[in-house]
């Protein structure tokens, strides 16, 4: 899936053999009408039967979504096999996103926010670090004083220290499924002070990689399984023409958005979560509601100054602006792989080849 740039406005609201094939490099394009390419995932060893059926289902879904001109989905063992009938110039780098994308999409409202690409979970680590200093005079009394200086250590931070209660550090030598909620305390990792298996029902430290910031968030308050809709669509203002602007929408008249429709449960999460967060005054990281798609930080727009905490934003409404790179594709594909939901389980692709008998 293409990177969503932007920001976000809410309006008023399977392994079987693989014969007769050669492996094809993943931008190659089909260069005859009917090629087939046949697509090979595959999911975590014992993952149950009913779990491989339900992703060969969406996969499915999102294939009749975009109208090609035939597949065929297998399930063996813990593989996934896609045969795909490639109409002329197709995008194979397109279709396999469309493919291993997980889909899991959560809002969460923001707690701290870092502009440094530094994880808000290591400065929060240094101020703990310079906090308080306690002294022991002769007759026993203690005095607790707060230090205005960091204490200057060679040691790497000890990030267990900080970790709010139910959150531990990744242990490198067990699979990331098996540690909901981790986080990297690797301190020569890129991803240091990063949660790198998200569970939305625990905080998480996540970044956008388009704007550099860092994110420490709260739980989901909102959930795609809350969505009754995805559409993409060509809005000719940033707030669709009607409703209450949610967040500073970037693209200005005339973009490729895609529009959520929430369920009535989801509509109703949405309208309490945004009266919490009006709470927050205009400017405070707090009042900001980011949206993540598969462990990325899409968007973190602001409240706008109009939200107030005795009405949030009803109608169950929102709208998901685009970038101008490749806007109206990454809104079509954004829209088929929320309206079908989730894949329920995590698919790695394995191989991609060009069938020339099969």
């Amino acid at each position: 899936m293409r990177r969503l740039a932007g920001g976000l406005a809410v309006l008023a609201l399977a392994v079987a053999a693989c014969g007769g094939g050669t492996e094809s490099d993943l931008t190659t394009t089909a260069t005859v009408p009917g090629d087939r390419v046949r697509f090979t995932l595959e999911a975590a060893a014992g993952t149950p039967v009913n779990a491989m059926q339900k992703a060969a289902e969406v996969l499915g879904q999102r294939l009749d979504a975009i109208d090609l001109l035939e597949h065929e989905i297998r399930v063996a063992g813990d593989m996934v096999i896609v045969d795909v009938g490639m109409p002329l110039g197709a995008d194979i780098e397109a279709i396999t996103s469309l493919l291993v994308t997980a889909g899991q999409l959560a809002f969460r409202p923001v707690l701290d926010v870092s502009q440094y690409g530094v994880s808000p979970l290591i400065l929060d680590y240094y101020e703990y670090e310079q906090s308080t200093t306690t002294t022991t005079a002769a007759g026993g009394s203690t005095t607790t004083a707060t230090s205005a200086t960091a204490t200057t250590t060679t040691l790497p931070p000890d990030l267990t220290k900080v970790l709010p209660e139910g959150i531990s550090l990744c242990d490198p030598e067990q699979d990331l499924a098996e540690q909901p909620g981790c986080v990297d305390g690797d301190p020569n990792s890129a991803t240091f002070g990063m949660t790198l298996s998200d569970d939305t029902a625990k905080e998480a430290w996540l970044a956008d990689p388009e704007t550099g910031e860092t994110f420490h968030l709260a739980p989901a308050a909102v959930l795609g399984s809350d969505l009754a809709d995805a559409q993409a669509g060509y809005s000719q203002g940033g707030s669709a023409g009607t409703g209450v602007p949610f967040g500073v929408a970037t693209g200005g008249v005339g973009q490729w958005v895609v529009f959520l429709d929430f369920n009535s449960a989801g509509a109703v999460k949405f309208q309490e979560v945004t009266k919490e967060l009006a709470s927050y005054s205009v400017g405070d990281p707090r009042r900001r509601f980011a949206i993540v798609l598969d462990r990325e930080v899409q968007s973190a727009p602001q409240m706008s100054e109009e939200i107030t905490p005795e009405e949030g934003i009803a109608g169950g409404r929102a709208v998901i602006t685009m970038g101008t790179e490749n806007a109206e594709q990454a809104a079509r594909d954004l829209a088929v792989v929320l309206r079908y939901g989730a894949l329920p389980m995590a698919l790695t692709l394995v191989r991609v080849e060009t069938l020339t008998g099969d």
